[in-house]
């Protein structure tokens, strides 16, 4: 259903799979899906693309 779309944070991601926040992240950025600046993690275009949402 259009709008019913449910989504996680990464901390929240983490602990779904049973992982450390910080590897999940890392891992994330490995990918090139997001990256630090400052203290914080945005997502990059192949982020957005693959399906991640930004604030």
């Amino acid at each position: 259903m259009p709008g019913t779309e449910q989504y996680l944070s990464g901390s929240a991601l983490a602990r779904r799979l049973n992982m450390p926040s910080r590897e999940l992240f890392t891992l994330l950025a490995e990918q090139g899906w997001i990256v630090r600046q400052g203290e914080q993690w945005r997502l990059t275009r192949k982020g957005r693309v693959r399906g991640a949402a930004g604030t």
